[in-house]
């Protein structure tokens, strides 16, 4: 992946995780909710792509709109009952690099659906 398409990949998320539109800078929490620090960042200080802390909220969300994800060896896919989206992927690399690659597909599918 380029420095672009992590960048690109990252305001898709952070989008999609405020749900308000789309918005220059973003604020994320360390700890737990109620006595935790908020930290201001934009598409280009996101780490969506490399911590596990950041993707796995994008994870819970998918999974909380009904959906199923699935990461396999060899296939990685969402899914819902009505809503049927998949894709294979034959990339080798680390487990949160597909994971990110898969959201961020997820998000740009989701998004076209929104506009059909």
């Amino acid at each position: 992946m380029t420095q672009e398409q992590i960048i690109e990949g990252n305001k898709l998320i952070a989008n999609f995780m405020h749900s308000k539109g789309e918005v220059q800078a973003y604020c994320w929490y360390e700890g737990n909710p109620s006595t935790s620090t908020y930290i201001m960042y934009t598409e280009h200080s996101a780490k969506f792509h490399k911590s596990w802390d950041w993707l796995m909220p994008v994870v819970k969300k998918i999974e909380d709109m009904r959906f199923t994800f699935c990461i396999t060896k060899d296939a990685s896919f969402i899914r819902r009952e009505h809503d049927y989206w998949e894709t294979t992927t034959t990339k080798t690399g680390s487990k949160i690099e597909i994971v990110w690659e898969l959201v961020v597909e997820f998000i740009k599918w989701r998004n076209q659906q929104k506009h059909e």
